[in-house]
C-alpha cells in the first residue's frame, strides 16, 4: 500500500487524470473554450514531465525531449510571428452596428503575407506587466479572426462581432501571423515567372480551378467571402453569395468596400425585426458615446462559424446563431412550379409599389447634419415592443404581405420601418442603410426571412439562373420584361457538365452550415466549410 504513494507512482495518476480533463472538457469546448484551452495546453505539459519520471523500467528521455521540444517549437514560432503595435492609435476600431465593428491595421503588423483570401491573424492585447506576457507566451490564449481585406490593400480590416474579448481604440494589440487557409480550388501559381521585386501576394499569381461558387454565410462570416469575391471577380469566375442576418443594420458595414461589391453577386436575407427597438432606460455607462470607448470582441464559432473556436458564448448569440440560418428543398425538378414562377417579377413590382419609400422625410434633416452622433448599443432583446407598436402609413399593406407569403418561392423584399416616435440615433441608422444599399445597388438585393435553397440554386449552380425576383428590368430591346427572362434571352441554358468544377462554400452559424452542406453533398457539388480553431 505505501508504494502507491512513492512519487514516481503518483506520477502516473497525474496523466489519467489529464487525459480525463481533457477528455470532459473537449465536451464542452463548443460553449467553454477558455475552459477546455487552458486545460488542454496546462496539462499537455504536466502530462510529458509527469510520464518521464513515472515510467520504467524502459526510459522514455528520448520521447520526452522530443514532446518538449515539440511545445517549445510552438511558443518559439509564435514569438517570431507576433507583431506588437508600435503606437496605440495604430488598430483602429470603427463603430457599424450594434453587433459589428471594423478593426483596420496597417500591413505592416502582419509578419507573414498571405498567399491565398481568407487568410487570419491571431491577436491578443499588449500588457505592460512582462509577467502577464511571459504567460501569454506560455498559455497563448489568442483569438482568431479572419483578414477581410487583401495583402495588395494598404491597410487589413477584419470585422468583428461583439463577444467577451473586447477591441478599444487606443490599445496596443499583438498580432501573430497570417495562416493561410486550406483551399482546394485556389492555388498559387508557382511557375509563374516575375521580377524578383514582384514577391508579394497577387491576383494573377492565383489558379482558380472552379468554374462557378455559390456561397452561404451567416452572420460576421462575411469578411471571409468578401476577398473571395474580389479574387473571383477578377478571373471572371460567376460567383453569388447568399447573406443571412438578424440584423439589417449590420448591411452598413458593407460600405467600407466599396468598389468591391457588385450588386449583382449578393443576395441578403434579414432574419430580425424590420424595425429598431427604441432603448427605454438609461445607457449602461450612464454617459454619451463620445465620452464611452465601444468594444467589439471575438467571432464565436465559424463564423461564426469563422472559423472560429468558440468563446465563452451568451444566450442571446446562441439565439441569434439559430435565427442565422437556411431552409433546404432537396426537390430539383422546376418544372411544378414554372407556372408559379410566371407572374414573380409581376407580383415583386406590386409588392415594392405598395411600399412607401422611408427615409425621404430624413433627407433634409440629417443632410445638412451628417455628423449626428450615435448611441452606445443596447440589448434590444431585453425590450418587448410588441405591445406597443401601431400601424403608420409607411409600414407595408398586408394584403400585400399576405399575397407575398402565399409563393414559398418567392421571398418578400425588405423595407425597414420607420415610427414616429423614431429616435433621432433610429432615423440616422436608417439613413445611413439607405445610402449603403443605394450605393453598392443593393435595393433589390435584400430579403426579409431564411432563404430557401431549393431547384433555383441548383439551376444557378449547373448554369446561369434564375434564383430571386428582383423585379421587371429592360432587356436588349428596351422592353420591361420579367427578370429571370433576361438569361434565357441572352442564350445562357448549356449546363456545367463537370460538377466537380462547381463549389458550395458555407460559414456561420453551426445550423446554417450543416443545412447547405447537406444541399451541397446531396445535389454532387464540392463543399468547402470555412472553418479554423486554435
Amino acid at each position: 500500500m505505501f508504494k502507491a504513494y512513492r512519487i514516481r507512482n503518483l506520477c502516473g495518476w497525474l496523466p489519467l487524470l489529464g487525459f480525463m480533463v481533457i477528455l470532459v472538457t473537449s465536451l464542452v469546448r463548443q460553449n467553454h473554450y477558455r475552459c477546455f484551452y487552458y486545460n488542454h495546453y496546462v496539462w499537455s505539459w504536466i502530462i510529458v514531465i509527469a510520464l518521464q519520471f513515472h515510467a520504467r523500467p524502459v526510459k522514455i528521455t528520448g520521447y520526452t525531449i522530443t514532446n518538449v521540444c515539440i511545445l517549445l517549437f510552438q511558443i518559439g514560432y509564435r514569438v517570431q510571428l507576433s507583431i506588437k503595435s508600435q503606437y496605440p492609435s495604430q488598430v483602429k476600431v470603427v463603430e457599424v452596428s450594434p453587433h459589428l465593428a471594423l478593426v483596420e491595421f496597417p500591413n505592416s503588423l502582419l509578419s507573414e503575407v498571405p498567399k491565398v483570401p481568407g487568410a487570419h491573424v491571431r491577436v491578443t492585447k499588449y500588457h505592460r506587466n512582462p509577467i502577464r506576457r511571459y504567460l501569454k507566451a506560455l498559455l497563448p490564449y489568442y483569438h482568431p479572426y479572419t483578414l477581410a481585406s487583401l495583402p495588395l490593400d494598404r491597410y487589413q480590416r477584419m470585422i468583428i462581432r461583439k463577444s467577451t474579448f473586447k477591441f478599444t481604440n487606443n490599445t496596443q494589440y499583438i498580432i501573430c501571423g497570417s495562416y493561410d487557409p486550406h483551399l482546394s480550388f485556389i492555388q498559387q501559381q508557382e511557375s509563374v515567372q516575375l521580377p524578383s521585386a514582384a514577391t508579394d501576394f497577387t491576383i494573377s499569381k492565383l489558379h482558380v480551378t472552379a468554374k462557378r461558387i455559390l456561397v452561404v454565410i451567416g452572420g460576421s462570416a462575411i469578411l471571409f467571402t468578401l476577398p473571395l469575391v474580389r479574387v473571383m471577380n477578377y478571373h471572371g469566375i460567376p460567383v453569388k453569395v447568399v447573406w443571412v442576418i438578424k440584423d439589417f443594420r449590420d448591411i452598413i458595414i458593407l460600405k467600407y468596400f466599396d468598389g468591391y461589391i457588385h450588386g449583382d453577386d449578393f443576395e441578403i436575407f434579414v432574419t430580425g425585426d424590420s424595425y429598431i427597438r427604441e432603448p427605454l432606460s438609461p445607457l449602461p455607462y450612464g454617459e454619451s458615446s463620445s465620452t464611452v470607448p465601444h468594444s467589439y470582441g471575438a467571432i464565436g464559432d465559424n463564423d461564426d462559424n469563422d472559423f472560429e473556436g468558440k468563446l465563452l458564448e451568451s444566450d442571446d448569440l446562441n439565439h441569434e446563431n439559430q435565427q442565422e440560418t437556411v431552409e433546404i428543398d432537396l426537390n430539383n425538378d422546376g418544372d411544378s412550379t414554372e407556372d408559379e414562377d410566371n407572374g414573380e417579377c409581376l407580383r415583386h413590382d406590386s409588392f415594392v409599389s405598395g411600399i412607401h419609400p422611408i427615409g425621404d422625410d430624413i433627407d433634409d434633416e440629417y443632410d445638412d447634419n451628417p455628423s449626428t452622433t450615435e448611441e452606445d448599443e443596447i440589448d434590444f432583446n431585453e425590450i418587448d415592443f410588441s405591445d406597443t407598436l401601431t400601424p403608420i402609413s409607411k409600414v407595408p399593406d398586408t394584403s400585400l404581405l399576405r399575397q407575398v407569403s402565399r409563393k414559398s418561392s418567392m421571398s418578400e423584399p425588405f423595407t425597414p420601418q420607420i415610427f414616429p416616435y423614431s429616435s433621432e440615433t433610429t432615423r440616422k441608422e436608417i439613413k445611413d442603410f439607405q445610402r449603403t444599399i443605394k450605393k453598392l445597388k443593393l435595393l433589390n438585393k435584400i430579403y426579409k426571412g431564411r432563404p430557401i435553397l431549393n431547384y433555383k440554386y441548383f439551376n444557378w449552380c449547373v448554369n446561369q439562373g434564375f434564383t430571386q425576383c428582383t423585379g421587371p428590368v429592360l432587356d436588349d430591346h428596351n422592353n420591361l420584361v420579367c427578370c429571370k427572362l433576361v438569361a434565357k434571352q441572352a442564350g445562357i441554358d448549356n449546363e456545367i457538365a463537370d460538377l466537380d468544377k462547381v463549389w458550395v462554400i458555407s460559414a456561420g452559424p453551426e445550423g446554417l452550415v450543416s443545412n447547405v452542406r447537406v444541399w451541397a453533398r446531396e445535389n454532387g457539388f464540392n463543399f468547402h466549410e470555412e472553418s479554423f480553431s486554435m
